[in-house]
């Protein structure tokens, strides 16, 4: 019932799609096409309708048999042969029209190319005129700011020309003004020869003063500078003597250090500290000006001034002078002492170095002993790993013997066995206890060794400083 509603065989709509030529496009419909209109959407157009057409109608009568339950394919039959005579008139027309359209799309390709030659030559001639048409637009562009730029400059000239009648009116009146000024300038010079020639003086005479004037100001200002410097020369004479005051100062402090020490190491003593400078103040000469010394040439003259000097103390330098002479014999005394002392320092050092080189002998033997030593312990400790694997070795086989076990002569074996094992026990321990005190009676002699060598340099050292301490520059 359900397909009866849904399709009716009587239909006439659906009679319609039974006949082919309801959904035929006609050939004269082909046929009629214009080609110099056509393009690719009618041909594909055209297509569809055929296939669309063919796959209607087959699948329409597909389901007419379908719901009517026909087994009778002769509708079928009837169908394809007329599908296949529609087919092949179709397929004439489209293949011909198709022909007809590639003979036109050849011949307007060829346009195509012509006009699009003919384009490029526009487009190239375009484009140069585009060049030159930016070109201008720059120009114009420049040409414009200069444009903006003279009218402004136009626009101050017309300012200008405005403010000039106003400016040449104040000019006329300063002209004005500065002429009366000069006409009375005029009748002041006058007045002035007239007073000058009563007193018989003239122009020239003062011109003279001013140029005398000019002058001293100039030596006035040269002297005002060399007095300028000469304040700066003395502040730094000043300073300078202040910091030689400071510098006699140190020094005489440090030479009463070195006299006391001097005196101590001779173990002489002077009655309450006489040749001792207590202050600086002592030998200051007061009064005296060393500028009057210093700017004589003559050695006399400068000794006479000094002799003449009643703050000078005669006395003093006398003392030490014979102060000076009991010195120089006593260093003259310890000079024999120094150089017997340097001709031990220098034995001193020879050995010293003897012993450096001795050491150093020493600690490479030492250090060869260390390298035998320890390769010695090398190949020991190789040949007990040997010992110890031969050992293992023996070990299993004597087990796997015992296991094994089921004849006299085998027992014999296996005792062998035990016995080779015995000796090659006892053997291996007698050799590393041998090799273990020589190593440790070896590396005992070293040690005593060293130490003696140590012992031997560290009494060396001790007398070398104890000879050091001997202050040299105090003799």
């Amino acid at each position: 019932m359900l397909k009866d509603e849904l399709f009716d065989p009587d239909d006439d709509e659906f009679n319609n799609f039974n006949n082919p030529n309801s959904f035929n496009t006609s050939s004269n419909q082909l046929a009629e096409i214009d080609y110099s209109k056509i393009n690719q959407d009618l041909i594909e157009n055209n297509l569809h309708d055929i296939i669309n057409k063919y796959a209607t109608d087959f699948i329409y009568k597909s389901y007419r048999s379908f719901l009517n339950n026909s087994s009778d394919y002769a509708d079928f039959d009837d169908f394809s042969s007329n599908l296949i005579s529609d087919h092949n008139t179709d397929y004439k027309i489209l293949k011909n029209t198709i022909d007809k359209f590639i003979k036109f799309i050849d011949l307007s390709s060829a346009q195509l190319e012509k006009d699009v030659s003919h384009f490029n030559t526009k487009l190239d001639d375009l484009k140069i005129k585009l060049e030159k048409i930016e070109e201008l637009l720059i120009k114009s562009k420049a040409l414009k700011k200069d444009v903006i730029t003279f009218n402004k400059y136009i626009n101050k000239c017309h300012l200008a020309k405005n403010e000039w009648p106003n400016r040449l009116k104040i000019l006329n009146d300063e002209c004005n003004k500065l002429q009366l000024e000069l006409e009375s300038s005029k009748s002041k010079f006058n007045q002035l020869n007239v007073i000058l020639s009563k007193n018989n003086l003239s122009i020239e005479d003062f011109q003279k003063k001013i140029n005398e004037r000019s002058d001293l100001e100039k030596d006035l200002s040269d002297l005002k500078i060399q007095n300028s410097s000469t304040l700066d020369n003395l502040n730094l004479k000043q300073l300078a003597s202040k910091k030689f005051y400071t510098d006699l100062t140190d020094l005489v402090n440090r030479f009463n250090q070195k006299l006391n020490k001097i005196l101590t190491d001779l173990r002489l003593s002077l009655p309450n500290g006489e040749f001792i400078i207590q202050n600086l103040d002592d030998l200051i000469i007061k009064d005296f000006k060393f500028d009057n010394i210093f700017s004589l040439k003559n050695l006399d003259e400068k000794l006479k001034i000094l002799k003449n000097n009643p703050y000078l103390n005669l006395d003093f330098k006398e003392k030490l002078y014979k102060l000076g002479s009991k010195l120089t014999l006593e260093i003259e005394e310890t000079e024999e002492i120094i150089n017997t002392l340097k001709s031990q320092i220098s034995e001193l050092k020879d050995n010293i170095s003897s012993k450096k080189n001795e050491k150093n002998t020493l600690e490479m033997e030492i250090t060869n002993d260390k390298l035998s030593l320890e390769s010695l312990k090398t190949k020991q400790t190789k040949e007990n790993d040997n010992a110890k694997k031969k050992l293992n070795e023996l070990t299993l086989q004597i087990e796997e013997l015992k296991e094994s076990a089921n004849q006299n002569n085998i027992e014999f074996d296996i005792n062998v066995l035990e016995s080779k094992k015995k000796l090659f026990d006892n053997k291996s321990e007698d050799v590393a206890r041998k090799l273990h005190e020589d190593v440790n009676h070896f590396v005992q002699f070293l040690i005593n060794f060293k130490e003696n060598i140590f012992n031997d340099l560290e009494k060396l050292n001790s007398s070398i400083e104890e000879a050091s301490k001997i202050d040299i520059s105090n003799f």
